[in-house]
């Protein structure tokens, strides 16, 4: 309906049959309205919504994630957790903890996970601090086995999650979707996010599994660096002796009046100095700058500052789809429709009855949120079963129904009126809040019922037929064509 009144207002669809004959067509009985397909009846207006293309929201759905921790309380405490950024402003996705789960040490921690605040540890008693250092440290091995395995990593623990193995029955585990609920994650995507969010990682792993100390700044080569207070692990060391009393600039250094390096074999004789004609900064040279500066850095393009460069935010450089890193968060946005990731989490989600699984269930059927599946797809639950309708309803193959009805003898006899001859619109009805409780049974269409007096309008008398026949069917029910006894020729 709100089709109809909303949007099919043009004069074109003035004519009521025109107006719905542009989402539906006749099967092929000529009987059944069906639904004409997304591509035919959908994708023109709703395709850009799928993809996120103008959305003001978050175009991707957030996956994996570095959540904010209170990294300041744990050091004060001194608690070992080698390298963790100090300020992230993420909270764990479902996604994270169910891929989490699958660590037998996740059980004796999530609830101090679940129930502290985890980016205030001021008031944590010292067990909780210490599920947090294991938490850490749960998540950093989940990096690490993700960039040293790839997404193979990811698929062992969906097919060896306990939740999986537990609540799902051997067919259904093998039709689930693994491969589109990991959607080719690029190798590249992690090995770029461990170099920014950890790039001691590879070293401390194996450092931490052997029983070392971890101090909190580490190098790639394993090396410690001196710290001046700052704990992120940025290289700040600073060798007190350089700046003694007998420093660089001493009594003893190089800059001695007879033969200080600016003297006059210096390096900047008038006719060689370093900035002669054919120096690196000169008009012909071009300056390359490494694919990991800073986006927002002043480009140096043949001797000249330009300072308008500016890249645009993760989500819209990937405007095909799929995967991209903001800040500390890995988002996967929709790709088109029947999207394999969308479509594969939920699948998964509404067969588990666990409440990570539940959460990531919730997460990915908000009508509004990225790829808006259940915009259009209707969730039904019923006797503790969630069924997500997929696809429009069909007749049922071989069912005869008590009532027979052909769409196609009427079309052209009802006039100007169209479809609203016979199926009149119900206003009164909430028909968008039947779908909030997922109740098929307290579904309400929002279209009157046909009353028998409508057909009557036209079947009587002296117009046209009216035998019982003429719409009703006299043996009713499934009838299978039994081909067992044709012989083969």
């Amino acid at each position: 309906m709100s089709h109809i009144e909303n949007y099919f207002k043009e004069d074109e669809y003035q004519d009521m049959t025109l107006g719905c004959n542009r989402c539906h067509v006749l099967d092929s009985k000529n009987e059944t309205m069906l639904v004409n397909g997304f591509e035919n009846s959908c994708q023109s207006c709703h395709e850009q919504q799928i993809i996120g293309e103008n959305r003001a929201t978050e175009k991707g759905v957030p996956v994996l994630v570095v959540p904010d921790i209170d990294v300041d309380t744990l050091r004060e405490k001194g608690m070992m957790i080698g390298q963790w950024p100090d300020f992230t402003d993420a909270g764990i996705t479902p996604f994270m903890m169910l891929f989490l789960n699958a660590d037998p040490k996740f059980n004796e921690i999530s609830e101090t996970i679940n129930l502290l605040d985890l980016a205030d540890l001021t008031h944590a008693s010292e067990e909780e601090l210490n599920h947090i250092v294991t938490f850490i440290w749960m998540v950093k091995k989940f990096y690490f086995n993700l960039e040293k395995d790839g997404t193979g990593h990811l698929k062992e623990i969906l097919e060896e999650t306990p939740v999986v193995l537990q609540e799902v029955s051997q067919d259904t585990h093998q039709s689930v979707d693994f491969i589109g609920l990991l959607a080719a994650m690029s190798p590249g995507v992690i090995e770029s996010a461990n170099k920014s969010w950890f790039p001691s990682l590879m070293t401390e792993i194996p450092m931490y599994l052997e029983g070392q100390q971890i101090p909190s700044g580490l190098d790639d080569h394993g090396l410690e660096h001196k710290d001046d207070g700052d704990d992120n692990g940025h290289d700040h060391a600073v060798d007190n002796d350089l700046v003694s009393n007998e420093d660089i600039l001493g009594g003893d250094d190089l800059l001695i009046e007879d033969e200080d390096i600016l003297s006059d074999d210096d390096i900047l004789i008038e006719d060689e100095d370093i900035l002669s004609d054919e120096d690196i900064l000169s008009g012909d040279e071009e300056i390359i700058l490494d694919d990991n500066e800073d986006p927002d850095h002043e480009l140096l393009v043949h001797g000249h500052v330009h300072s308008d460069y500016e890249q645009k935010p993760s989500e819209d450089r990937a405007a095909a789809g799929g995967w991209y890193r903001d800040e500390y968060q890995i988002y996967y946005r929709p790709t088109d429709h029947q999207d394999r990731f969308m479509k594969g989490w939920l699948d998964f989600g509404r067969q588990m009855s666990d409440s990570i699984s539940t959460a990531v269930f919730s997460r990915l059927k908000v009508e509004k949120g990225p790829g808006m599946c259940v915009k259009c797809h209707s969730i039904d639950e019923s006797e503790n079963q969630i069924t997500i309708n997929w696809q429009a309803k069909k007749p049922r193959q071989h069912r005869k129904n008590f009532v027979r009805f052909s769409h196609v003898a009427h079309i052209n006899l009802v006039g100007g009126k169209g479809c609203v001859t016979c199926h009149a619109i119900d206003r009164e009805v909430d028909y968008i809040s039947a779908f909030e409780d997922m109740n098929l049974q307290m579904f309400q269409g929002n279209f009157k019922d046909i009353n028998k007096s409508t057909c009557a309008d036209c079947h009587t008398e002296g117009k046209t037929n009216q035998d019982c026949l003429t719409c009703h069917n006299y043996h009713v029910g499934d009838f299978v064509p039994d081909y067992s006894d044709i012989s083969n020729p």
